[in-house]
């Protein structure tokens, strides 16, 4: 995330999980991970997953709006 130009609101939730359901029910059902999908300070958010492999990642700004590369 301080890669790609994020300075604050970093969050990350990694599981390990047959599918998105399950892996969405780890993290609403640990105080951390869930602290991490409700906190005000994230204003941008990215999910994927592959294989058993489920990432969420938080972060605060306009690094999205602002790149380039995301534009169509």
């Amino acid at each position: 995330m301080k890669a790609e130009g994020y300075t604050a609101g970093i969050g990350e939730n990694i599981a390990m999980a047959a599918g998105p359901d399950g892996a969405f029910q780890g993290w609403a059902h640990s105080s951390g991970h869930h602290r991490n999908m409700l906190s005000e300070s994230h204003s941008e958010f990215g999910c994927v997953g592959t294989g058993h492999y489920w990432v969420q990642d938080f972060g605060a700004g306009q690094e999205f709006r602002a790149n380039t590369a995301w534009r169509p």
